[in-house]
């Protein structure tokens, strides 16, 4: 636009180069967006990142078959393209997602046990959970609630802690884990707009009320809270 010289935009070498970072970056995109959100617990998530290893190495597979139909700008392009080099930048991505999320990946089986109790091999899980998971393996109504409810209102709402005290402090703990950064981040973006230069009498305390707000999903009853306050008639 400035008539400036780049001489990238006639390399046709480069151009390709950039169609595949163009694909690539869309495909990290979408993980990025399906991994957002505040209600997002730790089995969702290793869920996509094993479903995301397993695309790149099925895109690696096909670049050296030279097929790029998940690289649709890619494919536009008319000159000889480098699948080669392609494949093993993807081979690259898939093993630096393996090692970055080694961690969460090596616990899928303790998450297991809370996200498929009632298929998990007794043997295989802690002691002091083997009894309670037999008495919930054989509890038949639990059995159909499971399949109808989701995994926090499961162990919130039915798994009493007077019937199973180990299995439900052990899911409070699976399901607390902090999976990404995005509810830090959504929390400080929430402070900022409550805490703005237009409010700057607001205590600690009335900040904090307000946060709790911002980021629950608490939902005052304000009939309620007036009726239960006495106010002067005016003279």
């Amino acid at each position: 636009m400035k008539g400036k010289p780049v001489k990238e935009l006639s390399d046709c070498e480069w151009l390709t180069d950039l169609a595949f970072f163009v694909d690539i970056t869309m495909h990290l995109s979408e993980l990025n967006i399906k991994m957002q959100g505040k209600n997002l617990i730790i089995s969702e998530f290793i869920t996509f990142i094993k479903a995301f290893i397993s695309k790149l190495k099925l895109w690696s597979t096909q670049l050296r078959n030279k097929n790029c139909h998940f690289f649709p700008t890619l494919l536009q392009r008319t000159e000889p393209k480098n699948y080669f080099k392609y494949a093993e930048k993807v081979e690259e991505l898939e093993q630096e997602f393996k090692n970055r999320f080694e961690k969460f990946l090596s616990r899928e089986n303790e998450i297991r046990i809370i996200t498929a109790p009632f298929s998990v091999n007794i043997e295989n899980v802690p002691n002091e959970l083997q009894l309670e998971l037999i008495d919930l393996q054989s509890n038949l109504d639990l059995k159909d609630t499971f399949k109808e409810k989701n995994l926090v209102d499961f162990y919130k709402t039915f798994i009493k802690e007077n019937q199973f005290p180990n299995l439900r402090k052990y899911a409070a703990k699976i399901l607390s884990l902090f999976c990404t950064t995005y509810v830090c981040e959504q929390f400080f973006s929430a402070m900022n707009l409550v805490k703005s230069k237009t409010r700057n009498r607001l205590t600690d305390s009335h900040l904090k009320n307000n946060l709790k707000l911002a980021m629950t999903n608490i939902q005052p009853n304000i009939s309620d809270i007036l009726h239960s306050h006495q106010f002067q008639q005016s003279h």
